[in-house]
């Protein structure tokens, strides 16, 4: 770690902490003697283009809404390539440690979540167009494709009901033409908090061009899901705290985008390429996936039950 730290100007390493590890992405604390950062390891999929709208993202919302500050590297590069990995620095913003979701946090983030939309409604464009995720036609797309390439396999015959199922239920939900950019991942760990306060808005790695209805629908899906199931009380007050939406597109958004990670994982049981997984749980990253799958599944039904069409 001291080696990919000292390719940064930000002091003399001395530790470092893992804070998360994602299914794409892992991030650490860097502690130094000038002070503390967050560096993150990145998938392969992204590139310096990423972290450069990244940047003017900073300058345009971060007088409102705080959002990192990115380091470049000591050769002025906004990535680092270290033995094939790619690696970004940013600034540590203070918060509170392990917060607890309730409705004042609830509250807050809805407000953030607004503010954020309203000043990025007039951005149709981004230099990164990497990401493929939050796009039914292209899920349909590919979920057709594996069909083809796995339908004489005897895996596929495990997953066919679950195939159709989907299959099915994600054509039943479409959202509003009209596209902005969007932060992509709004979910209640990617919020700091110090109190009930929101003091900072993280993980700008998934800025995408895609219907608002799609970061409201993921930030619902995310606070109502109780252990892997639907927790309705805690989804209709996230749904009231937002203002001047249609109720009827949120909705779909978000049952949309728990039939999309249904999706991504049933794809990735056959890919085996898109996630990692946690070797202490899983055998390999079919079982991690099958996991997964299940486990969103099982909520997509239960919501699907309680908020009917």
């Amino acid at each position: 770690m001291k080696a990919i730290v000292d390719h940064f100007p930000i002091g003399k390493y001395i530790e470092h902490t893992k804070i998360s590890g994602g299914k794409t992405s892992d991030t650490y604390l860097i502690k130094t003697d000038i002070g503390k950062f967050v560096l993150q390891q990145l998938n392969e999929i992204y590139n310096e283009s990423m972290i450069r709208d990244h940047i003017e993202l900073y300058f345009l919302i971060s007088d409102k809404i705080k959002i990192p500050e990115c380091v470049n590297t000591r050769e002025n590069k906004y990535l680092l390539n270290y033995e094939g990995k790619f690696y970004r620095v940013m600034k540590h913003i203070e918060s509170d440690e392990n917060p607890i979701l309730n409705n004042k946090k609830i509250k807050n983030m809805s407000e953030v979540i607004m503010k954020f939309h309203n000043l990025t409604e007039n951005i149709t464009k981004l230099r990164y167009n990497g990401l493929k995720i939050h796009d039914r036609s292209r899920i349909k797309n590919k979920l057709i494709s594996i069909k083809e390439e796995y339908k004489k396999t005897e895996k596929w015959k495990i997953y066919e009901d679950i195939y159709d199922y989907l299959f099915s239920e994600i054509q039943k939900y479409k959202l509003p033409s009209e596209k902005q950019l969007i932060h992509g991942d709004m979910k209640f760990n990617n919020f700091l908090f110090k109190k009930d306060k929101v003091v900072g808005l993280v993980d700008i790695a998934s800025l995408m061009i895609r219907s608002k209805y799609y970061d409201i629908g993921d930030f619902l899906r995310n606070i109502s899901n109780a252990d892997g199931l639907f927790d309705i009380k805690k989804f209709n007050y996230g749904l009231k705290c937002f203002e001047d939406i249609n109720y009827g597109f949120a909705i779909y958004a978000t049952k949309l985008i728990g039939l999309e990670l249904c999706s991504r994982y049933l794809i990735d049981i056959f890919e085996l390429k898109h996630f990692k997984f946690d070797n202490k749980k899983f055998k390999d990253l079919e079982e991690s996936n099958s996991a997964s799958l299940k486990r969103h599944l099982k909520f997509y039904m239960t919501m699907n039950e309680m908020l009917p069409n």
